[in-house]
């Protein structure tokens, strides 16, 4: 994760910003990329010229900003690394092995007809999220039987490979801190004892927050701390959290859109009375 981006992404070297950013960054929210891409970039060569002319608003590395553009990068960076799509990637390494037959970011005409319907904030339907630019950012679909096989792993409850065990906690071991959290690749860790984790406002902090980031020392698992994770898309909400120590966790798939407080809440709420 120290390897810089552009070292899998050269065609973004003109960009003497993007030259500093590493994938660290981009899987820890540090890389100063903006939340999302403009509403009008549909594919990766506009998001290309886009990012191309781009100047963050800050010092690299030392700012929290959530940002689905690094996770699409990560994407990007993995699919020329190994020269296949982040579909065949997933599949092979995370989505057969796991047994989850219903998650793909490609779905068939076959399949459409066991889509939920989307609802946005206001209660209207919606309709499902066009294919993005950056495929590694929000456009995976799955069924809460899949989400739940993957829960297992992530809550340290599974017999998976050692391989997937060490990489799942890889992910959840933290790098820096950030607000009273703590960041790990993707996954935000948080203490226990945080009086603070049930009451979470309607409309979460999403950057730019300082960060503080750990030394190689201090940056070690913890299996007693909630380890999460949100997700949305128009018409949508997931939620998932984990306590590895009590191997315990929970997945929450909505098919309407709510504030990132509200699905948080009541997902915290649910694991902690099975504490």
């Amino acid at each position: 994760v120290d390897d810089l981006l552009t070292k899998y992404y050269p065609e973004l070297n003109k960009n003497s910003y993007l030259r500093k950013i590493t994938l660290e960054e981009l899987l820890t929210y540090t890389s100063s990329l903006p939340f999302n891409l403009p509403e009008n970039i549909i594919s990766i060569k506009q998001a290309q010229n886009y990012l191309l002319t781009w100047q963050p608003e800050d010092i690299v590395g030392t700012q929290w900003q959530y940002s689905n553009i690094g996770i699409g990068l990560i994407g990007i960076a993995l699919q020329n690394k190994k020269h296949k799509t982040i579909q065949q990637l997933y599949s092979k390494y995370i989505l057969k092995p796991l047994n989850m037959p219903s998650t793909n970011i490609d779905v068939n005409k076959g399949s459409k007809i066991y889509f939920a319907q989307g609802y946005g904030e206001d209660g209207s339907a919606v309709p499902h999220s066009p294919k993005g630019a950056f495929p590694a950012a929000g456009d995976l679909k799955s069924n809460i039987q899949d989400m739940t096989r993957f829960l297992v792993v992530a809550s340290g409850s599974s017999n998976a490979p050692l391989s997937f065990v060490r990489a799942m906690q890889n992910t959840q071991t933290p790098r820096l801190e950030v607000g009273n959290a703590q960041q790990g690749l993707v996954w935000q860790i948080h203490s226990l004892q945080n009086s603070e984790l049930l009451n979470e406002p309607e409309k979460m902090e999403m950057g730019s927050v300082s960060v503080k980031w750990l030394t190689k020392k201090q940056q070690e698992l913890d299996a007693n701390k909630l380890i999460d994770k949100t997700g949305a898309t128009e018409g949508f909400r997931a939620y998932m959290a984990v306590i590895p120590s009590k191997q315990l966790g929970i997945i929450v798939l909505l098919n309407k859109y709510i504030s990132n407080g509200a699905i948080v809440n009541a997902g915290r709420k649910i694991i902690f009375e099975k504490l």
